[in-house]
């Protein structure tokens, strides 16, 4: 069986028990002396023992989504929980159905990484929102072949389209390639230019204070369309941006950040000890004394 490009190593474990016909890639790790849950994050044993399982070396199979103390890491890229779904299975409906093939067989689908985190909303190859799954169990969830077997009625009928946009090839070019390149948005780590792109986007269309928790799939694809516009031309066009947004009229007297520009301060100071927002932080007070 085919180890994909930008597969997780769970999933790759869960469809290669669905061909064995065992019930769970749970149970298939038990049968073969290891941990299914130690394989999804990385655990060195339980790595090298699948890696003997399948011929694939573990430089091939360290890749995927790992928990790491209070964080995620995604092929090597660092995440808040807040900004990862790990413990639901979350699919794009027109992949799964494509990757069967003529014989109709589900083990032949696969997940992919950038389903994990939160801000892809929709497949950028079929413009087919995603959809999620949460099973009885961690387990389950984790399980990728077993949620398609469950729920395949669900993916099968599923007809919800969602336009990406720019933003949503970036996130993936971000996460499955080492992107050289001397553009500002790619020097940033990837969660700080996802979390910016995507807020100042939603400031730029609902204003200074938007309700991010009420935005629905599709705002939120429309805010990381227009945030893409902005953060991917550079440094430039985004100080011209954040002068907007600052010059709104306001009250006399000392500016915070939060009071000049609203939620999106908010959010940056909220991980300014995470890598990158510093930096962030750095151009909007830039802006404000300007």
């Amino acid at each position: 069986m085919k180890f994909n490009p930008g597969e997780p190593v769970g999933s790759f474990c869960s469809r290669l028990a669905a061909a064995y016909g065992l019930r769970s890639a749970s149970y298939f790790a038990e049968l073969f002396e290891f941990s299914f849950w130690g394989l999804l994050n990385g655990g060195p044993r339980d790595m090298r023992i699948f890696a003997e399982i399948t011929g694939v070396p573990t430089t091939r199979l360290d890749v995927g989504v790992a928990s790491v103390g209070r964080d995620v890491m995604i092929n090597g890229h660092r995440f808040a929980r807040r900004f990862v779904d790990p413990l639901r299975c979350r699919l794009c409906p027109q992949c799964v159905i494509d990757g069967m093939g003529p014989q109709h067989n589900p083990t032949r689908s696969y997940s992919k990484v950038e389903w994990a985190l939160k801000s892809m909303r929709c497949c950028p190859i079929h413009d087919r929102e995603l959809m999620t799954f949460k099973g009885r169990t961690w387990q389950d969830s984790a399980d990728f072949a077993w949620v398609v077997r469950e729920n395949l009625k669900l993916i099968e009928r599923s007809t919800s389209q969602l336009r990406s946009s720019p933003f949503e090839p970036y996130v993936s070019l971000r996460l499955n390639e080492d992107l050289v390149s001397d553009a500002w948005l790619d020097a940033l780590p990837l969660q700080t230019a996802i979390h910016f792109t995507e807020t100042l986007g939603a400031v730029m269309r609902h204003g200074s204070e938007p309700d991010l928790e009420t935005l629905t799939s599709s705002e939120w694809v429309d805010a990381g369309r227009e945030g893409i516009a902005v953060t991917s031309a550079g440094l430039a066009a985004v100080k011209e941006v954040l002068h907007e947004i600052a010059s709104r009229p306001m009250p006399r007297g000392r500016k915070s950040l939060t009071m000049v520009f609203g939620r999106l301060a908010a959010e940056v100071l909220e991980f300014e000890n995470d890598p990158g927002y510093r930096e962030v932080i750095s151009i909007m007070r830039e802006v404000v004394g300007e």
